[in-house]
């Protein structure tokens, strides 16, 4: 008999669905995402995970808003706007792992907005930095924008 349920067992995690199943039960062998994770902070629980998210995903909205308060002074503004970026966007690699993270950005089904959104993030504080002048700066911002939603 229990060689019958190992087998009824080894042909239902055979299937995709019985594999799917194990696989979320830890059966399974790891997928790349949670190879990711353990690669990065292997220490980590999910629950510190969500947490690491969370805040990281948290502060850099807050940085982005009050990035507004210094407008008419573009380098500030530019550096306290892209850094909020940057937040936000690393907050997920708490989530996926920071090498799941870059494989995903860097897909080529994304891999020209990824580079723009990057590109246009150096060329913001750049120009804010070297000019200081509104006007070359706020369609950098736009197009990170753009970018970012892309």
């Amino acid at each position: 008999i229990d060689e019958e349920v190992a087998a009824e067992k080894e042909g239902f995690i055979t299937g995709s669905i019985g594999k799917s199943i194990a696989d979320k039960l830890g059966y399974g062998e790891k997928s790349e995402y949670e190879a990711g994770l353990e690669e990065c902070c292997p220490s980590l629980t999910w629950q510190q995970r969500l947490w690491g998210f969370g805040l990281c995903f948290a502060f850099g909205m807050v940085l982005s808003y009050m990035s507004g308060f210094y407008i008419v002074r573009p380098a500030k503004f530019a550096v306290i706007y892209t850094l909020g970026n940057l937040l936000s966007m690393g907050s997920t690699m708490f989530l996926m792992g920071p090498s799941s993270q870059f494989k995903r950005m860097f897909h080529p089904d994304r891999a020209v907005a990824t580079i723009l959104y990057l590109t246009t993030m150096v060329l913001t504080v750049f120009v804010a930095r070297k000019t200081g002048k509104v006007v070359l700066v706020m369609p950098l911002i736009f197009l990170q924008w753009v970018a970012l939603v892309w």
